[in-house]
């Protein structure tokens, strides 16, 4: 029955072979593009935080000298060298510091998360 003199059948299952095969590349176009778009996403999500990461070690490495004077400061005034006024002024450069790292550091989120 498969081979009439016409070919009809085979005609027809082979139609019907390519369409399915059509499908199932068309399928798996989908699906891989799908998974890459997923990768993407995630790549650029990172991004951010790598970037945040990176700050956040900047700014350590900033804090570590300002520490170091500000103890000093504190030091050498127990000691009775400078006056009250000088540890004021490093503690005061320090707080002023400290608070545009915050408000840098909350800007920095806010792009990360998109909030």
């Amino acid at each position: 029955m498969l081979f009439n003199n016409d070919g009809h059948i085979l005609k027809a299952i082979t139609l019907r072979l390519h369409c399915v095969l059509r499908v199932k590349n068309e399928c798996e176009l989908h699906y891989r593009r799908t998974v890459l778009n997923a990768f993407r996403e995630v790549s650029d999500a990172l991004v951010p935080r790598e970037q945040i990461a990176e700050i956040r070690e900047h700014q350590e490495h900033e804090v570590a000298p300002l520490e170091t004077v500000v103890k000093l400061s504190t030091e050498r005034y127990v000691a009775g060298k400078p006056d009250y006024y000088e540890v004021l002024d490093f503690h005061y450069v320090f707080g002023c510091w400290l608070c545009q790292v915050r408000n840098s550091t909350f800007g920095i989120r806010s792009l990360a998360t998109g909030h």
